[in-house]
């Protein structure tokens, strides 16, 4: 593996760059212009990779929490390289139990690795798919209420690496239309709705969908 040059680790960003270009990407340059915003949101980043490399790579995953985003790309050759955009030391991670014996670093001492993942990791990795949304009336409540805690769940879901979460909140822009769009557009496995009723009392609801059945998620 090409070792990563100076400049790959000053940044999340250029780490991201340093990864691609081990890949042997050409457009890496491209792939990271706007990183820095795109990896708040790790499933926009993953889709953006996907989008600019499409037919270059195979899989791509974004997992883990903001401060110690994970990214995971598939070689032509069907190899994993997984890098830690934090710049720390895959083995100062704290790795979920899950992974044991389903994900194999070959340098977990450096933050960019060569990885052997097998088919249950994969599977885990991307699902199940998790919408947590913050519903809002401002027909009652013109100004946005106290944080109602699904960026907290956000983190807490990411931190597991299992599936992906995608967020929705009514407070910070999202419109009915919007929420619409997510869940016909890309039905999500587990969905989680909090808000606040019309008292002023906060709500908070959760399901578990499989196929046309909804159930109370454990």
């Amino acid at each position: 593996m090409r070792a990563p040059t100076e400049h790959d680790i000053d940044s999340p960003a250029g780490r991201l760059s340093g990864l691609l270009r081990a890949v042997g990407l050409d457009l890496a340059y491209d792939a990271v212009s706007g990183a820095d915003e795109l990896l708040i949101t790790p499933n926009r980043l993953r889709d953006h990779l996907e989008r600019i490399h499409c037919g270059s790579v195979g899989g791509v995953l974004v997992t883990g929490t903001l401060d110690r985003r994970l990214v995971l790309v598939e070689r032509p050759d069907s190899s994993w390289l997984v890098a830690d955009l934090s710049g720390q030391p895959h083995a100062t991670r704290r790795w979920p139990g899950w992974l044991d014996g389903h994900l194999e670093l070959t340098e977990p001492e450096s933050w960019l690795s060569p990885a052997g993942l097998d088919a249950y990791a994969l599977k885990r990795l991307s699902r199940p798919r998790m919408l947590l949304a913050a519903l809002y009336h401002p027909e009652y409540f013109p100004l946005p209420r106290f944080p109602l805690g699904i960026s907290d769940l956000a983190r807490a879901a990411r931190a597991t690496l299992v599936g992906e979460v995608v967020l929705a909140d009514m407070q910070l822009g999202t419109t009915l239309f919007d929420l619409i769009q997510i869940l016909t557009s890309a039905p999500p496995d587990v969905s989680w709705r909090t808000g606040t009723a019309t008292s002023g009392a906060t709500r908070s609801t959760a399901s578990a969908t499989t196929g046309r059945r909804t159930a109370p998620a454990l």
